[in-house]
């Protein structure tokens, strides 16, 4: 069912023993095609198939992704906007920083942008005071942007869960971290549940004897 485990952790907890596997979701959604997105895409490349969510929005119509920021905001009212840098090298990787390796001039360049819009932050965040809109709509950048490009670059696990108590499955996490978490979790569940059955029947003994 899975490819090699790509990480590999065991739990013990009140004397019942479980390990977790992580291994790679090779059938991860692309989260752009989720619905209730505050901020919109606006990228290109080449060679891969990029999130573009503006059907009108043709990159070879522009000299330079300055022009088509400009011709966004023509179109759109923008709260925050951050530019995309993409480093190459035998697979894309997507960056909000031009710093360290995204600063190549070979490797690495720009890739296009994400806003997020006035009309956005009026459905998202109806009764948030506008002075919070520019920091909220960064924030929403920032987490939306950090999923995707887990995607982009296969970030994406199922975990299996093996041990005493518990054989468990699930994919669909976009970091290692939330992956390990939500294993632990159920882990934690199954166990306070046996101690819980284990001190109902001793009570029930008690009551009994």
């Amino acid at each position: 069912m899975y490819e090699e485990a790509v990480k590999t952790v065991t739990v013990e907890k009140s004397g019942y023993k479980h390990t977790i596997k992580l291994y790679p979701d090779c059938h991860a959604e692309d989260p752009r095609d989720w619905d209730g997105h505050i901020s919109t895409f606006a990228l290109t490349h080449k060679r891969y198939n990029m999130a573009n969510e503006f059907n009108w929005l043709n990159f070879n119509d522009y000299n330079s992704f300055d022009e088509v920021l400009e011709a966004v905001k023509e179109r759109e009212k923008i709260v925050a906007y951050r530019w995309v840098r993409g480093y190459e090298h035998g697979s894309l990787v997507l960056s909000l920083s031009a710093a360290g390796q995204f600063s190549c001039p070979w490797d690495s360049g720009w890739m296009g942008f994400i806003f997020v819009t006035e009309e956005s932050m009026k459905e998202n965040y109806p009764t948030l005071p506008r002075d919070d809109w520019e920091k909220t709509a960064n924030e929403a950048i920032e987490a939306e942007f950090k999923t995707y490009n887990a995607y982009v670059v296969g970030d994406v696990y199922c975990y299996r869960i093996t041990g005493d108590l518990c054989d468990d499955s699930c994919c669909g996490y976009y970091s290692s971290e939330d992956a390990i978490s939500e294993a632990e979790s159920i882990i934690d569940a199954v166990v306070k549940h046996k101690l819980e059955e284990a001190d109902h029947g001793i009570l029930i003994h008690e009551m009994l004897g």
